[in-house]
């Protein structure tokens, strides 16, 4: 296997938070409620942050000189963020925001993941 392989293989991995977010919006849009800032931020922020770990994988310069304190600030900036949002929409029970939530989960999972790998290389 090629370096290429794993590299399209992480891509898509770390796009699966995309695909919930994608559910979240879809039952989101979909849903009755007036849709305000106030309410809907944990699924702006958290897709902000997908669309920025998969721009990232494909530019790496999104995040930053290697091995730099930049770089080590936007992932754990992102993962608090990401946690701040799941923890966020799981205050709100409804199937668009526990979609959020768990969208939240795997993009905070995502995000420190990337932190420990760039840590230890």
């Amino acid at each position: 296997m090629t370096l290429s392989y794993w590299y399209w293989l992480a891509v898509i991995l770390y796009g699966m938070p995309s695909v919930l977010l994608v559910f979240a919006w879809i039952l989101t849009l979909r849903s009755d409620r007036e849709l305000s800032w106030v309410r809907r931020w944990p699924l702006i922020t958290l897709t902000g942050s997908g669309v920025w770990m998969v721009a990232g994988f494909i530019w790496p310069i999104l995040f930053g000189p290697t091995y730099s304190r930049l770089r080590f600030a936007i992932f754990d900036g992102n993962f608090l963020l990401s946690m701040i949002a799941c923890v966020s929409a799981f205050f709100r029970w409804s199937r668009s925001t526990i979609a959020t939530g768990i969208a939240g989960f795997v993009g905070a999972l995502a995000w420190s993941f990337l932190a420990a790998i760039n840590s230890a290389v």
